[in-house]
Order: C-alpha cells, then structure tokens, then sequence
C-alpha cells in the first residue's frame, strides 16, 4: 500500500547494505518490459530495411570474387 501511495522505490536493505528495490508494477512494466519490446521491434526493423538493400547480379558477384581471391582477369 505504501509503494502504491508514495510512487517512489522502497530499498530493502540487510545491516547497511542495499539487498532489493520494490517498485509498482507499471513501473516495472515501463522501465523494462516495454524497453525490452522496443529494443526487439528495432532490431526486427534494421533487419528487414537490411533485407531491402539491392541484390548483385552474377557479373557483379564473379568480379568480387575475383577481386577478393586477386586473380583479375
């Protein structure tokens, strides 16, 4: 009831050491679960824009090849 009331972090603490941080659930859900989904949407959009990017034609590939392996022809 306190944390609901008060809105702020409760510290648990053992002696003078801090052991746990209570926070409301909507703070929870704010704080990691929607930043965990945002991080995982973005990651989903940088792969599908990637997957758009032209794709080289057989000439385009041989001659890469052959400019990696040395051997220009």
């Amino acid at each position: 009831v306190m944390l609901e009331r008060a809105g702020c972090p409760i510290l648990v603490s053992k002696g003078r050491k801090v052991r746990a941080v209570l926070i409301t659930p909507e703070d929870f859900k704010s704080r990691f679960v929607d930043r965990l989904a945002d991080d995982a949407r973005q990651r989903m959009l940088e792969a599908i824009r990637g997957s758009r990017e032209p794709v080289l034609s057989g000439e385009q590939i041989d001659e890469a090849l052959r400019s990696f392996r040395g051997d220009l022809r």
